[in-house]
């Protein structure tokens, strides 16, 4: 949450996360969960549970929850401690989460659809229920509107911070599947120079970010399906 211009302007919209992901230390992670899912040992993502004895083969079509994201505890009061004269708002927060589920809510439905499969708007035999959840967003710098033609602005040598995970549901009887969780933070990849943040840059890092994961929970349904078709 460093920036250099310590008169950074009002705080509000996006800024929402990261470039590169960073994989956490899986080594220590259980082998089951307590509602009877098993790890998953090779995934892209950070960490993936499965229920054993299920199938995808017979999903073709998608049911998107609508996500729900969480700030890191305490971010309000460390980012207004650095600006104090701009503070962030409660109206503020749920701005950024407004716009933080519209976009990856669009970035799930592009690469799931490029997969193949077709988007539901209700339940059925066929029919996949996927609940994403961000979990510890850390924004850098949030900025609520485009300052390029303002004076004043916002440098920081790092975007932000988050974890996804998602949930795979039977969309007729209710029952958990899967869960992943994949990090990613631009902390480890830190540039020696500040760089200026704005709504656009923002917004684009976040749309990157969020299609990553959506590639990669495509990835993992396909993989899932041909190695049942085996």
């Amino acid at each position: 949450m460093n920036s250099n211009n310590p008169r950074h302007p009002f705080p509000a919209l996006l800024g929402l996360l990261l470039v590169l992901a960073v994989h956490a230390p899986a080594a220590a992670a259980p082998e089951t969960t307590p509602d009877g899912l098993v790890r998953v040992k090779k995934t892209s993502a950070d960490l993936v549970y499965r229920r054993p004895d299920i199938t995808f083969g017979g999903y073709t079509k998608i049911l998107l929850v609508e996500p729900t994201i969480a700030f890191r505890k305490n971010w309000k009061t460390d980012i207004n401690f650095q600006t104090p004269a701009h503070p962030v708002t409660d109206a503020d927060m749920q701005k950024i989460i407004a716009k933080g589920k519209e976009l990856l809510i669009e970035q799930l439905a592009a690469e799931l659809t490029k997969a193949g499969y077709a988007l539901a708007d209700g339940v059925g035999a066929d029919v996949l229920a996927v609940k994403p959840q961000i979990l510890d967003l850390d924004v850098l710098a949030p900025v609520p509107d485009d300052l390029s033609a303002t004076v004043a602005k916002v440098y920081t040598k790092g975007v932000g911070s988050a974890t996804l995970m998602i949930e795979l549901f039977d969309s007729t009887t209710g029952q958990l599947l899967a869960r992943g969780f994949d990090q990613k933070a631009s902390e480890e990849n830190r540039s020696t120079w500040s760089v200026p943040r704005n709504q656009a840059s923002n917004t684009a890092d976040a749309r990157r970010a969020f299609a990553d994961w959506s590639a990669m929970l495509a990835e993992g349904l396909k993989r899932a399906k041909a190695t049942e078709a085996e």
